[in-house]
């Protein structure tokens, strides 16, 4: 991944016996080369929080956005959120967030938000502040505007 220009971490953000739940794949994170176009996709798993729950991409574009795939998640009038009750996970509602790696040292881990959820997914594992879990699954944690939940953020 470094000619991609991706920084991988030797951290896990979560067990082993978690990501092979969603993929037989755990040695390479699911990640995929289009043998034609050399258009890499990655699993993703976000995190919700405050319900303690997860959902599995198992194929994610790098040229996609978090906003395309939320988009697909949480669509205005669609159901409601089955994590909980609440009809507001709607996209102009949610803040995503990864954690910082250099944090993890600390008793508190922090976590950077995605301000733009408009940016693909390549250029948010190429930021300087990012580094891809050993894993090698991108994790992001989405959680509502003005919730009670707080995570410690940079």
């Amino acid at each position: 991944m470094l000619r991609k220009g991706i920084s991988i971490g030797n951290y896990t953000e979560l067990e082993t016996e978690h990501i092979n739940t969603y993929t037989d794949k755990a040695s390479t994170g699911g990640i995929q080369v289009d043998s034609t176009t050399g258009e890499v996709f990655f699993s993703v798993i976000f995190v919700y929080d405050e319900f303690s729950q997860t959902d599995f991409i198992a194929e994610f574009s790098e040229h996609q956005t978090l906003k395309d795939q939320l988009d697909l998640m949480f669509p205005p009038n669609g159901p409601i959120f089955p994590y909980g009750c609440e009809k507001d996970y709607v996209l102009p509602n949610l803040r995503v967030f990864f954690l910082d790696p250099t944090s993890l040292k600390d008793a508190s881990p922090r976590y950077i938000e995605i301000k733009n959820l408009n940016t693909s997914l390549i250029k948010i594992l190429t930021r300087k502040d990012y580094s891809l879990p050993s894993s090698l699954m991108p994790v992001f944690h989405v959680i509502r505007k003005n919730h009670e939940l707080e995570l410690n953020i940079k």
